[in-house]
């Protein structure tokens, strides 16, 4: 989905401003003026600020989809290919998941979910890479490098589950101690992974 410049424009102040003063923080009137736009202006492609805060979140799906988006097995791959995808998805991910703007993000939509719950569906997606995983894992259960009897979701969710578990306790809950994605082993998350859904 395309935006205009003046929607980016909203987007990216709106983004920095939640980050910085959290969603009761950022008022509408502070928003307006860090987008250099009209509350108007802002009010045509956000009627309230909890559509801005979703499609701030989109946004950042968005990325994270664009990002899983060549992770595509090909024809008789091998699972030597299999599982250098799998690795480039957990060591991408987790550099954008780690980064300060993206963990600042999910603190403020865990923060929020409670009373804004329809926010946790984007936040999905933005951890999920849209289903690449899924997707992946289906291709290959089709060419037989994964056990037939898997089901591709909840094993795209327990390989999501095991990355997160480790940005929830290295990212989100270090603060400002949040450690680089150097301190997992990735190699031996995605060969245990393998060792139970692989043929």
């Amino acid at each position: 989905m395309s935006i205009t410049a003046k929607e980016q424009q909203i987007l990216s102040a709106a983004e920095r401003l939640f980050l910085r003063h959290g969603y009761e923080g950022a008022t509408t009137n502070a928003l307006a003026e860090a987008a250099g736009v009209s509350k108007e202006t802002l009010y045509r492609y956000y009627p309230t600020k909890d559509d801005l805060l979703s499609a701030v979140i989109e946004a950042m799906a968005e990325r994270r989809r664009a990002l899983a988006a060549d992770i595509v097995l090909p024809p008789r791959a091998s699972r030597r290919t299999l599982e250098v995808l799998l690795r480039r998805f957990a060591e991408e991910g987790l550099a954008q998941t780690m980064r300060t703007e993206s963990l600042d993000l999910l603190r403020l939509v865990v923060g929020e979910s409670t009373r804004r719950p329809h926010l946790a569906k984007p936040l999905r997606e933005a951890l999920t890479g849209g289903g690449a995983v899924r997707r992946l894992l289906e291709h290959a259960r089709e060419q037989g490098l994964v056990h037939k009897d898997v089901d591709a979701e909840v094993a795209a969710q327990m390989l999501g589950g095991t990355l997160l578990g480790w940005v929830f306790q290295h990212g989100l809950l270090a603060g400002t101690r949040a450690r680089t994605r150097a301190a997992i082993d990735i190699d031996e998350i995605v060969r245990l992974f393998l060792r139970a859904v692989g043929t």
